[in-house]
């Protein structure tokens, strides 16, 4: 009935799935249990990518500094400033991807800033990540050389685009969670899981629902009640899988 079990690694450190021996965990799909509603299935994740900038800057007495100093902090400010208003998180919603400035320290003579690029759309997070490019070169443009450097790699993919060939992990989820006495409730989820990499490495592993509420604040919590009904939901599900009873 239930395959196997494997324990994970706290999934914000988002490289918890790097080293997943899918081969090892040979299964035709798998769930992750992170976050959510009771009755909540996720199959919808971010594509997801991180652009670290370094800035050039020059260094001068402030004294002496007019049309000599050029400011890595100031530089760093007219980038984020380049970027569309209100293509950030606190203004999007639902299946509206963003750019996240997440880091930004510096001093005059350099800087740093570490960005996130969110989409669930593919064409449209390429398009972002070229965006943000195209950005860095038009900032680059009026120095004799660049001052704006940049490292940028793909982070995750929307498992979505893997688990809708085959939706037959989630009518399983959805005939479990009513076995449970519940409404099964789909929603795209604006962030990734270990279940956005698995997917990826042949194993479609949508997320279902633990309890978890307020995350990356001081008020984070999952109740009793909920894990015990998600526990109920996955012997549910096991036997339904075992009988065939589901299509």
């Amino acid at each position: 009935w239930l395959d196997q079990i494997r324990l994970r690694p706290d999934e914000e450190i988002g490289t918890g799935a790097d080293k997943f021996d899918a081969k090892g965990f040979a299964t035709d799909f798998a769930y992750t249990l992170d976050n959510g509603d009771p009755g909540q299935i996720e199959y919808e994740t971010f594509n997801a990518a991180q652009a670290t900038v370094t800035i050039e800057g020059t260094s001068v007495h402030p004294g002496e500094a007019k049309d000599l100093m050029i400011n890595a902090n100031t530089l760093g400010r007219q980038l984020d400033a380049a970027l569309p208003l209100f293509d950030r998180p606190e203004f999007s919603d639902g299946h509206e991807g963003y750019f996240l400035l997440l880091k930004f320290h510096g001093e005059i003579s350099d800087a740093q800033l570490v960005y996130i690029i969110r989409d669930f759309d593919r064409q449209k997070f390429d398009a972002r990540k070229a965006y943000f490019m195209k950005t860095i070169d038009e900032l680059n443009a009026p120095f004799d050389h660049p001052r704006f450097k940049v490292e940028m790699h793909d982070q995750y993919y929307n498992m979505a685009d893997i688990i809708n060939k085959d939706p037959y992990p989630l009518r399983l989820a959805e005939a479990g969670i009513q076995a449970a006495g519940m409404t099964p409730k789909t929603i795209p989820f604006r962030g990734g899981t270990d279940g956005s990499k698995i997917t990826y490495q042949g194993i479609p592993t949508p997320n279902l629902f633990n309890g978890g509420i307020n995350f990356h604040g001081p008020y984070e919590v999952v109740s009793t009640e909920a894990m015990g009904k998600i526990a109920e939901t996955l012997v549910h599900m096991a036997e339904l899988n075992a009988a065939g009873t589901v299509d």
